[in-house]
């Protein structure tokens, strides 16, 4: 079984402070602050970070079936969006939405749409992420 290790510290009050975001292999280091999260300042943010996790999780699993079924992708960009609202006690994860453009031959948008709909919770993120609700819109590129 494989483990990953990601590290995060902040210093200071939630408002002013700041911290830093550092993956275990030292290929990611993210700065993030309060604005960075909720105010689009430079940084970025764990909300951010979870939806880049989904899309590359998704992408690779995306790959995996297309190769499976025999249309090995050329090339898959995916974008996530992840909607976040504010509720009483802070803010939720409402809704990721994933918006992938794939390059593959012998495949077309209604197949290409069943694969992504089938996989786009059976990544391990995707699967981390049971209670949030997933939608996907697939295109061919």
């Amino acid at each position: 079984m494989a483990l990953r290790t990601a590290y995060a510290q902040w210093t200071g009050d939630f408002q002013t402070g700041s911290g830093t975001i550092n993956f275990a292999n030292d290929t990611i280091s993210a700065d993030y602050s309060y604005a960075s999260i909720f105010k689009n300042a430079s940084g970025t943010s764990p909300i951010e970070m979870l939806g880049a996790s989904l899309a590359g999780c998704f992408t690779g699993a995306l790959a995996a079936i297309l190769t499976k079924n025999g249309n090995a992708p050329r090339q898959i960009n995916t974008k996530a969006e992840v909607h976040v609202n504010p509720i009483e006690k802070g803010f939720t994860i409402a809704k990721i939405h994933l918006h992938t453009q794939v390059e593959a031959s012998d495949i077309n948008e209604a197949a290409l749409t069943e694969c992504a709909e089938r996989i786009k919770c059976s990544c391990p993120v995707g699967q981390a992420l049971g209670i949030v609700e997933i939608t996907v819109k697939a295109e061919l590129a």
